[in-house]
């Protein structure tokens, strides 16, 4: 099981976008009594030679952006591309965590992830919360995606070990093969009840604690990922979104495959991203 989040990275643009992130980074911090370090980076190439004065206002102006935290923020400033400088930081400081944003709001408070969220994720060896909410409340009702994949019952670790006093729900979507040249009413419920013993079966393979296990509601809807995701939120009150990922380069497959970067992109949710830990070599 995972430890409380000791060092958590904040990704700060220096604009309003970052204020509903810093305040959940710092809401999290002051929860976890973790490190928190502050981070904004100056996109520019990195062999460059930043005055030394622009350094020093950046700091104050990020300083200054911050919300109060129960313990001192570390502020850095970093020159290079975003989406490479931050997770790079990040596994340079050991963080357990990396917050970020979306890239923009627009008139009507949608929001827009942009490329750079999505190679953070994709390359951040560290977990990443887009945060998209105001940090209003605590993560109290925590929805876990998942495809019966071992980065998926990653994902469940973490979020069950990190929210210790939330109620979890186990999500799974699931579609009758090949139905459209077999009756899905015929198959259905054959269907159901395989896909729930591999749902019951997934749980107890995660090796999770037994008070995580009581806090864990399993639940399976017949659909594609994100018409299920959609109509089990339009039903229910759901503060985080969790989901896995594969290694570096890309987000994995099935329910976590293109599926996750859509669901990434239009969910009005927190979302968690957890990345499946790399496989050592033999040596």
């Amino acid at each position: 099981m995972s430890s409380p989040f000791e060092t958590i990275l904040l990704a700060h643009d220096l604009s309003s976008r970052s204020d509903r992130p810093a305040r959940r980074a710092a809401q999290l911090a002051d929860r976890c009594e973790a490190r928190l370090v502050a981070l904004h980076v100056i996109d520019a190439d990195q062999n460059r030679v930043v005055p030394s004065y622009r350094i020093d206002a950046l700091r104050e102006t990020l300083s200054a952006r911050l919300p109060p935290a129960g313990s001192p923020v570390e502020l850095q400033i970093a020159c290079g591309p975003t989406s490479r400088i931050v997770p790079e930081v990040a596994e340079r400081i050991g963080a357990d965590l990396i917050v970020t944003g979306v890239t923009r709001y627009d008139e009507f408070g949608d929001y827009f992830l942009g490329t750079t969220v999505h190679r953070i994720v994709r390359h951040a060896g560290a977990p990443v919360l887009v945060v998209k909410r105001e940090p209003e409340f605590e993560y109290d009702k925590i929805v876990v995606g998942t495809d019966f994949s071992e980065c998926s019952a990653n994902a469940l670790r973490v979020a069950a070990a990190q929210f210790p006093r939330a109620r979890l729900t186990l999500l799974h979507a699931f579609h009758v093969p090949y139905e459209g040249l077999v009756s899905r009413e015929a198959h259905e419920a054959e269907v159901h009840d395989e896909e729930q013993h591999r749902l019951e079966t997934f749980l107890k393979d995660a090796n999770l604690p037994a008070e995580a296990l009581d806090r864990i509601e399993l639940l399976m809807r017949y659909g594609n990922t994100d018409q299920v995701f959609a109509e089990v939120f339009a039903e229910r009150k759901v503060d985080l979104v969790v989901l896995g990922t594969h290694g570096r380069g890309g987000i994995g497959n099935a329910l976590l495959g293109s599926t996750a970067e859509t669901l990434l992109s239009w969910l009005d949710r927190d979302v968690l991203m957890v990345r499946q830990p790399l496989r050592r070599k033999a040596e």
